[in-house]
């Protein structure tokens, strides 16, 4: 019995052998091992790299791009404002796993943070949070630029401009608060 399971599997073997296109026996010897041409890769991988590039450039149809800035609407892309810096929004063209209800951190905008690490602070940082509040209930057209990944939580960080006009400190008044 054993030798016919042995002479199955031989014949199953050389099978796949021919067929796979393995017929001649010296590619397994150990004196001629097996090379891979480092220098011949590199620049395959690199040629590949430069094409990629090329259809960025000329928006050849296939080729990836991403907006390098975003249009939100009031009501619609903005949600509810978390605190004197930061609010929620949709991002228009993303897949909603990763583009709805994200966090966005205005990018020059130093406000403390709901709950403020200190009891003294609530009452500035409600301030803080109800003018953020208020600059964004009031405008129609809402600009993402800049954007980018924030450093430790998943939020984004971006310059953001209110009716066309940058959102920064000199915008909401007071004095510049300590970020994190």
């Amino acid at each position: 019995m054993n030798f016919l399971i042995r002479g199955v599997c031989v014949v199953i073997a050389i099978c796949f052998l021919l067929f796979t296109g393995c017929r001649n026996s010296s590619q397994f010897s150990k004196s001629h091992p097996q090379e891979y041409d480092f220098d011949q890769a590199s620049e395959s991988g690199a040629n590949k790299m430069n094409e990629d590039l090329e259809a960025l450039r000329f928006r050849l149809p296939g080729a990836r791009s991403f907006p390098q800035r975003f249009e939100l609407l009031n009501g619609r892309d903005v949600g509810r404002v978390l605190d004197g810096k930061t609010f929620l929004v949709n991002l228009p063209g993303v897949h909603p796993l990763l583009g709805e209800n994200v966090p966005l951190r205005v990018r020059g905008l130093h406000a403390l943070a709901l709950p403020p690490p200190r009891d003294e602070d609530l009452s500035s940082a409600i301030t803080q949070w109800n003018q953020l509040r208020k600059l964004i209930e009031n405008t129609q057209r809402i600009e993402l630029r800049r954007l980018e990944r924030g450093k430790d939580k998943f939020y984004l960080l971006a310059d953001v401009y209110l009716d066309g006009e940058f959102l920064s400190q000199n915008l909401c008044g007071g004095p510049p608060l300590p970020s994190d």
